[in-house]
């Protein structure tokens, strides 16, 4: 079983790596992978916003609460 302070860190890195995709699209929005790999990223965070407010999670605990930035 998965604990909340597993939750964290796991999302923690995922909104990195989301930030650092976002950057690289931005540099050279013609590149087609990296549009690929910001907007996987995207669909993921939506994903968790979602479903972590479904479970009434606070969203700004884990982050989740800003993740529009990057769309």
């Amino acid at each position: 079983m998965l604990y909340k302070e597993s939750y964290e860190c796991m999302i923690e890195s995922v909104l990195e790596y989301a930030n650092d995709a976002f950057e690289d699209y931005q540099m050279n929005t013609n590149d087609k992978f990296n549009e690929g790999r910001k907007d996987a990223y995207c669909e993921l965070l939506d994903i968790l916003r979602n479903e972590f407010g479904v479970s009434n999670e606070e969203l700004t605990k884990y982050g989740l609460n800003d993740v529009d930035k990057f769309i």
